[in-house]
């Protein structure tokens, strides 16, 4: 009988959790996921570190810590690292100037097309 209160228990709470994974904000959650695989990757690699299988734990290790980099800044793309005040700028630049326009997305690179 426990197992079978129990089973219940773990059913409603899968639910609940589906419910809530199925209304949440998509880039918050995957802000969130991108943290939580990092924080679970650093914990192994603690673990395996302190078992002494260091081959294993730095690159784990490393790969955890990348998971805090900002989830907007792609490889080769510093519109993640630029300040608010810059952004504005560049934007008020190109609304002033229309026909200065970027040739590669926003912010993803500083040739322009003449």
């Amino acid at each position: 009988m426990p197992t079978l209160i129990a089973g219940v228990v773990a059913v409603v709470l899968l639910y609940l959790l589906l419910q809530m994974f199925r209304a949440a904000n998509p880039v918050v959650l995957a802000r969130t996921i991108k943290i939580v695989g990092g924080v679970v990757a650093l914990a192994v690699a603690a673990f395996t570190g302190l078992r002494g299988e260091l081959a294993v734990a730095i690159p784990l290790g490393i790969f955890g810590a990348g998971q805090f980099r900002s989830v907007s800044s792609a490889p080769g793309c510093s519109a993640g690292r630029r300040s608010g005040r810059v952004v504005s700028a560049i934007s008020a630049a190109y609304s002033a100037a229309p026909s200065a326009r970027p040739d590669r997305p926003r912010g993803c690179g500083r040739s322009f097309s003449t």
